[in-house]
């Protein structure tokens, strides 16, 4: 899809590819590119989770942080955290 240059742009695109069907590592990177040029990082990890269940639907990860993706796997779900990411979501400020 491109970089995108603005607010605007970026959440034009999203929302494009959140309605697409994609291979999840491909929606992945297509999201990585899309903020990139809003929000700049060297790797990404997406996790989807069931909203009634709070299980992990799917998750990749790329570059710097997807050689942790066990890792996080673990931290979310077998570990203590005070942000985890079901329950920021669930949160009116879900940043931690």
């Amino acid at each position: 899809m491109g970089m995108a240059s603005s607010t605007g742009q970026v959440h034009r695109q999203v929302t494009a590819l959140a309605a697409a069907d994609l291979p999840v590592p491909e929606l992945g990177a297509e999201l990585s590119a899309a903020l990139g040029g809003l929000v700049p990082h060297e790797g990404y990890c997406l996790i989807g989770f069931d909203p009634v269940s709070g299980l992990r639907a799917f998750q990749t990860g790329r570059d710097a942080v997807g050689a942790y993706v066990a890792r996080l796997v673990r931290n979310e779900t077998v570990e203590h955290d005070l942000h985890r990411f079901t329950d920021l979501a669930c949160r009116a400020d879900p940043v931690g």
